[in-house]
């Protein structure tokens, strides 16, 4: 496969990095080469089966990040990839300044969260018409500073937030967001969320499985679960036809809808809403709309190898021109301004 030649041998970052983003990467490194960090081989998440099947081996900070593809289901996946202890502490010291550059919350990220929000809440809202017909309780999960959190409380919800970086949480709670440390396993709730969010998390959670069987226990049949992860499909839209733009040491899975719906039926979820950027809605015990779905490993080395010719010539693409479009008109406006 012609996309192998260049995720196998690209010995630089496939992004800008600023210099506490560079020393975050050599961090990690040391970590990773001393043995501070530890890594584990993991099977296909959807199959139970090991694959051999590699196709990348750096991701775009140039870190080590074995992705590989299995063939029974066309799940992508990292293997090996860091064990839970390694994730926690990564999370908690470098994973933040790595990919955000900076070395603590600022103001302008929570505003990036607020937009973020927004969105999250149109999306709900054209799938879900009466969603803002009274005050909902929307936990999210992985929340950093909550921004995301503070748009749905401006639209009038109940909110509570969890994750497992500290400083994050304490910016978040300094502008009145009720935000906890910890996870779904940890967390005592004195009712059932009408809405629980995931928004760019799931592709980070090492057990899967365990992760949908601790929502069941939150939920009810009620509750609607946003999920939105890094769509493999999406690569030419998000990261301009640039595979090695998209892989990312933190990811333990790159999911297509399909395979992210794979994964929620199996545990008894039904998938009410979804589009391959990725984002979906999901709620538990709807069996009777179980979606059909079909090996994707075909069509995922098609669509990767396609993206890797496409590459060299993006600007010029009619998504890249349109981009491209978009940067000059903002950098126009911000000089008027």
């Amino acid at each position: 496969m012609e996309y192998t030649k260049r995720t196998m041998s690209i010995d630089s970052e496939s992004i800008t990095l600023n210099p506490l983003q560079l020393r975050m990467r050599d961090k990690v490194l040391n970590k990773l080469s001393n043995g501070d960090y530890k890594t584990e081989e993991v099977n296909c998440p959807c199959c139970n089966i090991p694959s051999n099947r590699v196709i990348a081996e750096k991701d775009r900070f140039n870190l080590p990040n074995t992705v590989v593809i299995c063939e029974r289901c066309g799940f992508l996946f990292t293997s090996p990839r860091m064990n839970q202890s390694s994730y926690n502490e990564f999370y908690n010291n470098e994973y933040r300044p790595l990919y955000v550059g900076e070395s603590s919350a600022e103001f302008s990220f929570f505003q990036v969260q607020i937009k973020q929000g927004k969105r999250i809440h149109d999306y709900i809202l054209k799938e879900i018409k009466d969603f803002d017909n009274y005050t909902k309780f929307v936990l999210e999960v992985g929340c950093g500073a909550g921004g995301i959190l503070a748009y749905f409380k401006q639209k009038g919800h109940k909110v509570m937030g969890l994750d497992i970086g500290e400083e994050y949480i304490e910016f978040g709670k300094n502008q009145s967001i009720e935000l906890k440390s910890g996870n779904l396993e940890s967390v005592d709730l004195d009712q059932s969320p009408d809405l629980i969010i995931y928004s760019h998390v799931m592709e980070h959670i090492l057990d899967l499985p365990q992760e949908l069987s601790n929502i069941r226990k939150v939920a009810n049949e009620k509750t609607l679960i946003y999920v939105e992860v890094p769509g493999v499909r999406n690569i030419h839209k998000a990261y301009q036809s640039d595979i090695m733009k998209y892989y990312q040491n933190a990811h333990t899975y790159h999911f297509t809808l399909t395979s992210l719906t794979r994964i929620f039926q199996q545990l008894d979820f039904a998938r009410i809403a979804g589009n391959e950027f990725v984002r979906a809605i999901f709620q538990i015990n709807k069996k009777s709309s179980e979606i059909r779905l079909d090996n994707e490993f075909n069509e995922i080395e098609k669509y990767l190898t396609l993206q890797e010719k496409i590459r060299p010539f993006f600007w010029i693409t009619p998504i890249g021109l349109k981009q491209l479009a978009i940067r000059i008109y903002k950098r126009i406006k911000s000089i008027f301004q």
